[in-house]
């Protein structure tokens, strides 16, 4: 039988320190341009606004996003 060692979660500082303020930027992609995931990519720009502009010590710098472009290559992405 295999053992299984069990490692503890800890708190960085960086989750304990309220009192600093966090430049966040996020980054959403979808891999295709079908349709179907058009709101996929409004849902994840909706998700990760929300959740950086309702942390307290968080300020939102930008949203980067790619809408269908292959992940294969950089050299046609935009942002």
């Amino acid at each position: 039988m295999r053992k299984i060692t069990e490692i503890p979660a800890t708190i960085s500082r960086q989750t304990i320190d309220t009192n600093r303020q966090y430049r966040v930027a996020a980054y959403c992609r979808v891999s295709t341009d079908k349709e179907e995931q058009e709101n996929s990519l409004e849902n994840q720009i909706t998700y990760y606004k929300n959740k950086i502009e309702n942390t307290p010590n968080w300020t939102l710098v930008d949203i980067f996003a790619d809408f269908g472009i292959s992940g294969t290559s950089e050299k046609h992405r935009i942002e």
